[in-house]
């Protein structure tokens, strides 16, 4: 029995291998993510799901000792990885509530379930939702509209909102 050596140094040809199947598997974590939005909304409970599925045994198809079998296995690990991770996520997140602390260890968590980055809320942005934020308008001076049309210039307060 012979003993194989689990770590290598780098070489060039083992960069130019890992960097093409690196940007392969992105590609097809873009693309998986391209025929998620694709699919009708009835199949939003379980697309990311088959996805997953779907691409992890279509990779088991190609032979990896072959150039072109290693990319296109790459390609579809990341279509499964990513479509996973989502779906993964999308479990996890009404399950588990999001830290609302600003320690590390919070965010670390929050990105871990899939929770957005924590938002600290302060009296000023309690006001408005995300939502009608650029449509919010804050003024210390009442709007004169009666000028508008007279040929007079009017004076309009400074927008404050977002």
């Amino acid at each position: 029995m012979s003993k194989t050596n689990l770590v290598q140094m780098p070489s060039s040809a083992t960069f130019t291998e890992v960097a093409i199947c690196g940007g392969v598997g992105i590609a097809g974590a873009k693309l998986s993510d391209a025929i998620a939005a694709s699919l009708p909304d009835s199949t939003n409970g379980y697309k990311k799901w088959v996805i997953a599925a779907a691409a992890l045994g279509a990779a088991m198809c190609f032979n990896p000792v072959t150039t072109g079998g290693k990319i296109a296995q790459a390609g579809f690990v990341g279509m499964a990885v990513k479509q996973g991770s989502d779906a993964i996520s999308d479990a996890l997140v009404p399950t588990i509530a999001a830290r609302t602390g600003g320690k590390w260890t919070d965010k670390f968590v929050n990105a871990l379930v899939g929770h957005d980055q924590v938002v600290t809320v302060s009296a000023d942005t309690a006001k408005r939702s995300a939502l009608n934020a650029a449509m919010y308008w804050e003024s210390s001076e009442p709007v004169d509209s009666m000028g508008f049309g007279s040929g007079e210039p009017v004076e309009i307060p400074m927008f404050t909102g977002v």
